[in-house]
């Protein structure tokens, strides 16, 4: 077991120096960068979020009222607490050589280009790479619009997940088995969520909005 545990460690380690350090490029800094950023699509997200409030109909307002819960619950609780009880040290924490990317800003606050250096091990490290908070929430998205819209229909938002990801692989933040462990913790408290909405949804709906409840007697 331990000779497994130790073989899986260093192909997980070997994947990251591999993505992080070999298969890079300047364009790929960019794009990774953006990738990861929060900031970078926070009028996307806005417009994209009143957009379905407002023409998504039922479908889509349930879809953004279980988006906002399950954010709640993924990145405010599950991830706060597992990131405390693993206590892993990020890539960029822990080895040696991990290349880090990073935003360049002018004093104006504008992208000025992409600075670049090397992480060495510290010997104080926040513990927080895994699970990653970015790979639980673009996987609750992903499994939301799959189950409320069709699993084909919005199957291209996995490749968008898989790019989120990699991207932080790519930027030394977190190893391979982060990104794929933390896909897996996703899709299990999601399912437990999407479980526990519909047994709420039949049970007071009624109560409280029996027109709503009427017209929809599931949730999704």
């Amino acid at each position: 077991m331990d000779s497994l545990l130790s073989t899986l460690a260093a192909w997980d380690t070997s994947l990251l120096y591999r993505i992080n350090g070999a298969w890079t490029s300047p364009v790929l800094d960019r794009i990774m960068l953006a990738v990861s950023s929060p900031a970078f699509f926070t009028v996307p997200i806005i417009v994209g979020s009143l957009a379905v409030a407002i023409w998504g109909g039922f479908r889509g307002r349930v879809f953004l009222v279980l988006l906002g819960l399950a954010i709640v619950l993924g990145d405010g609780v599950i991830d706060n607490w597992a990131k405390k009880a693993v206590h892993r040290p990020r890539p960029n924490e822990a080895l040696e050589g991990v290349r880090i990317p990073e935003q360049v800003l002018d004093t104006d606050g504008k992208r000025n280009g992409v600075f670049v250096h090397w992480a060495w091990p510290r010997t104080e490290t926040g513990g927080r790479s895994f699970p990653s908070g970015h790979v639980l929430n673009n996987t609750a998205l992903a499994l939301l619009a799959c189950t409320i819209w069709g699993r084909w229909r919005f199957a291209w938002v996995w490749a968008w997940v898989a790019l989120v990801g990699y991207s932080r692989v790519y930027l030394g933040a977190h190893y391979p088995s982060d990104v794929v462990g933390s896909a897996l913790l996703a899709w299990a408290y999601l399912e437990l969520f999407l479980l526990a909405a519909r047994a709420v949804w039949r049970r007071f709906a009624p109560k409280i909005a029996p027109k709503l409840a009427a017209g929809h007697p599931e949730l999704y």
